[in-house]
């Protein structure tokens, strides 16, 4: 039932790969609505424009925008791995940090459950790790790559937009709008890696499975 508001909190929430797919596509349309890519037929990559030709507010919107989406499909990943068959060779603990809990004391000595402060950067490669690992998929997150190099420099980008000191800290200079836009291409093209990766495994498991069934008797 949704609330006097019109909110839509209260539906159902996809779960897996549903909600990786939703939130992916939808993220995704908003950071192309920013970064002012001009329409084109769907069945050709898209070209994002040089983002120098910004605002300054379009450029930190951007930047905020590129970290939602990094950080929805993270979770949505670890979602994705605890809604799989798969999920059960993880262990205790990666289970706990993937569904986001935590256990701790109350005053009274009772456990109780909360939800962990969580690094960005570790969190992306925990939640590559942990959906590779419940897939049985062949990918690890090369962050020797300039991909995760540009990310690490987008990231403090945010971060000072965030809490800026002063109004210096709200601008966003013609590299670092352009490294944002490369960390995201790239942490983009890893979803796309290990979501193939995936499905390479699931098929190798079914050709397995066929090959190890007795033949039927005739």
């Amino acid at each position: 039932m949704e609330d006097s508001s019109g909110s839509n909190h209260s539906r159902r929430q996809p779960k897996g790969g549903a909600l990786m797919s939703e939130v992916y596509k939808e993220l995704r349309q908003e950071i192309e609505l920013l970064a002012k890519v001009a329409p084109v037929d769907h069945t050709a990559p898209v070209q994002f424009p040089d983002p120098v030709c910004l605002s300054t507010i379009e450029r930190r919107v951007l930047v905020k925008s590129i970290f939602s989406f990094v950080e929805a499909l993270s979770y949505s990943m670890k979602a994705f791995a605890l809604d799989s068959t798969g999920a059960s060779r993880l262990t205790q603990e990666e289970l706990l940090l993937a569904a986001e809990q935590e256990y701790y004391l109350d005053s009274s000595g009772n456990a109780k459950l909360r939800r962990p402060k969580l690094q960005t950067l570790s969190n992306i490669r925990f939640a590559f790790s942990i959906l590779a690992k419940a897939k049985m998929a062949d990918f690890t997150l090369d962050v020797s790559h300039q991909g995760w190099q540009v990310l690490l420099l987008a990231l403090k980008v945010r971060d000072r937009l965030m809490h800026p000191k002063g109004p210096d800290d709200l601008n966003v200079s013609d590299e670092e709008i352009r490294d944002a836009l490369r960390a995201f291409i790239w942490f983009e093209h890893q979803i796309t890696l290990i979501l193939g990766a995936a499905i390479n495994s699931l098929e190798k498991q079914f050709a397995n499975m066929r090959k190890s069934k007795p033949a039927a008797q005739s």
